[in-house]
């Protein structure tokens, strides 16, 4: 394009002229072929055979919007920690395939009792960042020569207060969480998609709308 444009330029056209012709040989190359990019801040519009509008430089929006995920800081700092794999190595092994399966596994109060009393043997404490904040900020008061021990000690336990109740709040998410892995560990791969897709909210949704021909043909028009 670029050297069809120079020599439009040098032998044809004069310069912007040139330029006028290039982009309208491109305009045309996109509306013909759907061939969807920007040409100098211009949008090019595609339409499907319902007559559905795409324009490029967009991304792709879904049809059908469903909760965003958001990632949770105790669930990461577990999972980083190793806490998750060392536990379930220790507690679970292919003998467990006869009570196990993908298909009705469900993570119960007791299994979540035995992982706390797992964290308590290993002596494990989850610290936040914000109590990794209050350590720095603790350091910087000491260099500063600041008098705030009292105020500290107060704000260290409530943290620790919360951070406790952190386990519980988030009970059902952490359940999830270690099922998918015991899964994982005894099925591998397939048998973790097999037991996430039971209650998976994308999964659910899209046959909501595979099963409903109304809802289906209703995203299919503009």
């Amino acid at each position: 394009s670029e050297r069809r444009s120079d020599r439009m330029g040098r032998e044809n056209y004069p310069p912007e002229r040139a330029r006028k012709a290039l982009r309208a040989y491109h305009a045309k190359v996109c509306i013909f072929t759907g061939f969807l990019y920007r040409i100098r801040g211009r949008i090019c519009r595609f339409y499907s055979k319902n007559r559905r509008q795409v324009k490029n430089a967009g991304g792709i929006v879904p049809d059908v919007l469903v909760g965003e995920t958001q990632k949770n800081p105790l669930l990461q700092k577990l999972t980083a920690d190793f806490v998750l794999f060392d536990y379930i190595n220790k507690n679970y092994s292919v003998q467990d395939t006869a009570r196990i399966s993908p298909k009705t596994y469900s993570y119960t109060q007791v299994d979540f009792e035995k992982f706390l009393s797992f964290l308590r043997e290993q002596s494990y404490t989850y610290k936040s960042e914000s109590e990794q904040f209050l350590d720095s900020f603790v350091n910087h008061t000491k260099k500063e020569q600041l008098h705030l021990d009292s105020q500290i000690q107060a704000l260290q336990k409530q943290i620790d207060v919360q951070q406790t109740q952190m386990f519980e709040d988030n009970k059902e998410l952490i359940q999830k969480e270690l099922a998918s892995y015991i899964i994982r560990t005894l099925y591998a791969e397939a048998g973790q998609t097999e037991y996430l897709i039971r209650d998976d909210e994308f999964v659910t949704e899209g046959l909501k709308y595979l099963s409903d021909k109304t809802l289906y043909n209703k995203i299919l028009k503009p």
